[in-house]
């Protein structure tokens, strides 16, 4: 990628596209760069009220993308990125912009705003830009269940049969069931075996993944668009369910096949595209070989060698980052990527915990991932059968899939990661199946 000069561009021709929680994204629209075209610039955010940052710098993000997550992950699914060097005043002009289109979500403009003295940004490929273009961003999720082995016997049956994604959906819902009851109102169920599972995605059968694909639109749908699991761009622009064009029900229902049912031709029409592409099978072996212990086992040997408990309640993330080593730097990534790499790696009982720890936190960038998948009009083929086949290299024709979402995860946040696990998993087993078991485990076809 060309060194290129963005802030010689004018602000007003970058427009807003979507944003999470450490950063936004800007594509570029404007004709004075030609060479920008089809880019898109990742800018920084800060808190308006000041807390724990904990930002990887830009320029390390892309030094652990270009060398630790390509080579595992495969170059033809990762973005090239740049880091471009960015003035206050431009960055300031940009946020002003942004202000004054009112673009951005309100509860995002509460709670921050452009960094305007980051002095970069990254800039990649624009996934989402092009008259015609439909972009579909999913995000898969975990991939795997934990093996028993490092597991508790409070946790082991709970762990190896419901998946980390539907035990965190019934936690997130337990304060509105909370409430139902204390008004007298019916409350919602806890979990909802109708409603999307990771397991179904990463199946590689057909049935299964366009069931989930579909449990993502009805989801997507009922939310207003709300769900961070599925988004859609049509023409560049982020498509709402209350604010759908004509255009793209059009692509979801173009053939009869489909009766006029959206999450059917939805599913049916990227199902194909999913099962051709290695993207979900090599995430799922990602997650799961780098994170050989579970939190748990991963945690039993931090104390264990440490002498510092994840899981306490007051454990500050200083504590947590100086006493496991402090964050790994681009160097260190490649000699355990080495490492790892070896025709004979150490096994999880042998490996030093520094190791282990450095793993699991690679593994939790690769859970919490998003895949692009780029469809240029026309954006289909013209009939898909139902007989759909996991190895089929035509069905991926026209699609580019990339993955996105890849920064290094702090090291300090690895309490959080045990915390949250435990809370989560004790939820599940004393007010999920203490009321009935769901009606299937995750990762069955009943």
């Amino acid at each position: 990628m060309a060194r290129l000069r963005v802030d010689a561009t004018s602000p007003v021709d970058w427009l807003y596209t979507a944003e999470g929680g450490a950063n936004l994204v800007l594509s570029y629209a404007g004709d004075a760069v030609p060479d920008l075209q089809r880019h898109a610039l990742r800018l920084r955010k800060r808190k308006r009220i000041a807390g724990p940052q904990g930002a990887i710098p830009d320029q390390v993000d892309v030094e652990f993308g270009d060398k630790v997550v390509r080579p595992l992950l495969g170059p033809e699914l990762c973005l090239e990125a740049q880091v471009v060097a960015l003035s206050s005043e431009w960055l300031r002009s940009v946020a002003g912009s942004l202000a004054a289109r009112n673009v951005r979500p309100l509860k995002r403009v509460e709670e921050d705003d452009v960094d305007v003295a980051a002095g970069k940004g990254v800039l990649v490929e624009d996934l989402i830009s092009g008259r015609g273009c439909l972009s579909v961003e999913i995000k898969p999720k975990w991939g795997f269940l934990p093996s028993r082995d490092h597991l508790s016997p409070e946790t082991a049956d709970v762990k190896s049969a419901y998946c980390r994604t539907c035990m965190h959906r019934a936690l997130k819902r337990a304060p509105r069931i909370t409430t139902a009851k204390r008004v007298g109102a019916e409350p919602a169920l806890a979990v909802d075996r109708e409603e999307f599972c990771p397991l179904d995605l990463y199946s590689r059968d057909p049935a299964r993944t366009s069931r989930a694909l579909q449990q993502l639109y009805a989801s997507w749908t009922s939310s207003d668009g709300g769900i961070n699991n599925l988004r859609f761009f049509l023409d560049g622009k982020l498509v709402k369910p209350s604010e759908l064009p004509p255009q793209f029900e059009e692509k979801m229902t173009s053939s009869s096949e489909f009766d006029g049912d959206p999450a059917s031709g939805f599913a049916s029409r990227f199902t194909p595209i999913l099962l051709a592409s290695p993207v979900l099978p090599r995430l799922a072996a990602l997650q799961a070989s780098l994170d050989p212990l579970d939190i748990e086992g991963l945690a039993a040997r931090v104390r264990d060698e440490l002498g510092l408990d994840l899981y306490r309640p007051d454990l500050a993330e200083d504590e947590v980052a100086s006493t496991l080593g402090g964050q790994p730097t681009t160097q260190e990534w490649q000699a355990w990527l080495e490492r790892a790499s070896a025709p004979a790696p150490p096994n999880e009982q042998d490996a030093p915990l520094r190791d282990l720890v450095l793993a699991y936190l690679l593994s939790a960038t690769f859970k919490d991932c998003s895949i692009f998948i780029r469809v240029d009009s026309p954006p289909f083929p013209a009939n898909i059968a139902t007989t759909l086949s996991a190895d089929d290299p035509s069905a991926i024709a026209g699609a580019e899939i990339k993955v996105i979402d890849l920064d290094p995860k702090p090291i300090a946040r690895m309490g959080k990661y045990a915390r949250m696990d435990r809370e989560i998993v004790e939820h599940w087993r004393d007010s999920v199946l203490a009321g009935g078991a769901p009606s299937r485990c995750c990762g069955t076809t009943a």
